[in-house]
C-alpha cells in the first residue's frame, strides 16, 4: 500500500509599500510548536531554523487542502497542498 505525505506550502509572493517592492516572503509552510502540539499554527519561512517548530503533515490531501483553505481564509494567504514524499 501506498502513503502520501502532505503539506500546506505558500510559493514567495512579493511584498509592496506605496507600490515599492520591499521585500519577497520566500517559500513558507505552516507549522506547529512541539511544546503546544497541533493546536496552535504558524505561518513560517520553509524549511526553519526554529527547532521546536515542525512541520504540519497530512495523510490524505484532502485534509491538507482543508487546513490551507482554513488558513487562506483567515489570513487571506495563498497556501496550496504539495505532495512531499509517497512511502
Amino acid at each position: 500500500m501506498v502513503h502520501q505525505i502532505f503539506i500546506c506550502e505558500s510559493l514567495s509572493k512579493d511584498i509592496f509599500k506605496d507600490g515599492i517592492l520591499m521585500a519577497n516572503s520566500g517559500r513558507r509552510a505552516l507549522f506547529y510548536n512541539s511544546d503546544l502540539g497541533r493546536s496552535r499554527i504558524y505561518r513560517s519561512q520553509y524549511p526553519t531554523s526554529i527547532k521546536r517548530f515542525k512541520i504540519l503533515s497530512f495523510k490524505n490531501e484532502k485534509n491538507a487542502k482543508k487546513a490551507c483553505d482554513y488558513i487562506n481564509e483567515i489570513y487571506n494567504d495563498n497556501f496550496i497542498p504539495k505532495l512531499i514524499a509517497t512511502i
